[in-house]
């Protein structure tokens, strides 16, 4: 059929804003920019997931919509990976997915044809390729008559995290379904009955739709947003393979995302013909969305540790471990001990729960002038105890200037209390963060040094 000749065009999400994990991810270097599930970037596994795809044409490069800001970290990640041409569309400002996607329809439409677009946030994981060919290969060839697919991800667990898409009536041929409607985030028995229902899958954020299908849809249901992102790139300046759309053109635009501005909207729109499809999907998705979905895409030992970078674990378990340069070890983590998450400028690290102090015992050499460095994320008045369990442990530390004070720190909205006890040495500075049962993520333990 002709309308399968309009190629594949990847359209890859790259504005996110580094809330997510943080201290790794910032608003500097937000987490598409980080290598957390192997040697690649985030940026660079999603630019390179079409690879392999034989069965339908794809687009030589993809589109890549990002913030003004990463633009240089940006080209250079996908120069890295091996691709060239990419058009990079670089926003003024932050206006969620749906202005997004209209800025690389209307580049895309810029460059001829009328391809299939594929919209795939820059900070997923996929970790079964075959099973993702297999439902874009299903999705391409319904999005090419006209529709507008998302990927909905089998349901496992009755989540809480995401928002759900109910399937309607399966479309002819299998392995599809129309949209019957879209579910806010739910409580846990909601999310309990949809998972019992059956026909329920959770959001994944990936859409397909043609490129002149969107465009109509997004003019239909947000005219607003189509105006402010056609005046944007009406004045969009070239620079070799930066895009940049009029700055006071786009930060008029409206702010919203592709589910809300059209795709919620598309059910009970039979007016614009363009049907509301849905294909489950099951490959390995994670949106990394926090540290515990980082600890379960990440390879574990017998006791479910899962351990990145520069790290030792002693009789830890259920626990993530990740270093970025200094050493990180754990000692005696287990689930419910507590969490932990900070920025300490030290050359080493050791984490341990207070009930797991008698452990290090076992690393320590008393023959050794040992220099401590010594956090503990609790409560103030824990400095006595700590300074008891040591003096038990007979540590020899002939320091040359010990500090210790108490702060609180705000870290992404949480409020936590720590003591700080600094005892340094002429040998250097050695690290031990004593973590008292304070907060847990879903019952991970989570440990982030930057």
């Amino acid at each position: 059929m002709t309308e399968l000749l309009n190629p594949l065009l990847p359209v890859v999400l790259c504005g996110g804003s580094g809330t997510r994990l943080w201290p790794l991810s910032r608003e500097t270097y937000p987490k598409q920019f980080l290598a957390l599930t192997g040697a690649r970037t985030m940026l660079q596994e999603t630019a390179l997931r079409l690879q392999g795809l034989a069965r339908i044409p794809v687009a030589k490069a993809p589109v890549l919509v990002s913030n003004v800001e990463h633009r240089f970290l940006a080209a250079s990640q996908l120069l890295e990976a091996g691709i060239h041409g990419a058009r990079i569309v670089l926003e003024p400002a932050g206006r969620n997915t749906a202005p997004a996607l209209t800025l690389a329809a209307l580049q895309a439409q810029a460059d001829g044809g009328d391809p299939v677009l594929l919209a795939m946030p820059a900070d997923h994981v996929m970790a079964n390729l075959p099973a993702f060919h297999a439902a874009i290969e299903r999705a391409f060839a319904i999005a090419s008559k006209g529709a507008m697919v998302t990927f909905g991800i089998v349901a496992d667990k009755p989540e809480t995290g995401y928002g759900y898409i109910q399937c309607g009536q399966a479309l002819e041929g299998g392995g599809a379904s129309h949209i019957a409607s879209f579910a806010e985030k739910p409580d846990a028995a909601r999310a309990q009955s949809y998972l019992d229902a059956g026909n329920y899958l959770w959001n994944s954020g990936l859409f397909m739709v043609r490129t002149s299908v969107w465009l109509k849809a997004i003019e239909s249901c947000r005219a607003d947003i189509f105006t402010a992102c056609t005046a944007a790139m009406h004045g969009a300046q070239r620079d070799v393979d930066f895009i940049r759309p009029d700055a006071d053109s786009f930060k008029a635009c409206p702010s919203d995302s592709i589910d809300y501005a059209v795709m919620e909207r598309l059910p009970s729109r039979p007016d614009l013909g363009i049907p509301a499809c849905v294909v489950p999907l099951q490959a390995g998705w994670s949106d990394l969305g926090a540290w515990d979905a980082l600890w379960q895409v990440r390879e574990q030992d017998a006791q479910g540790n899962a351990q990145v970078g520069d790290t030792l674990q002693h009789v830890c378990s259920n626990s993530l471990l990740l270093s970025s340069s200094r050493l990180v070890a754990g000692v005696g983590l287990a689930v419910g001990s507590g969490f932990y998450s900070g920025a300490l400028m030290t050359t080493a690290l050791v984490f341990v729960t207070l009930g797991s102090l008698s452990r290090l015992d076992d690393w320590v050499d008393h023959e050794k002038n040992i220099g401590l460095n010594i956090h503990t994320v609790d409560k103030p008045g824990k400095l006595m105890e700590i300074s008891t369990c040591l003096e038990d442990l007979q540590l020899k530390v002939r320091g040359i200037k010990v500090k210790a004070d108490e702060d609180e720190v705000e870290t992404n909205g949480d409020k936590l209390m720590y003591i700080n006890l600094e005892i340094f040495n002429k040998q250097g500075i050695k690290s031990i963060v004593i973590v008292d049962a304070v907060r847990q993520i879903d019952g991970v333990i989570s440990v982030n040094i930057v």
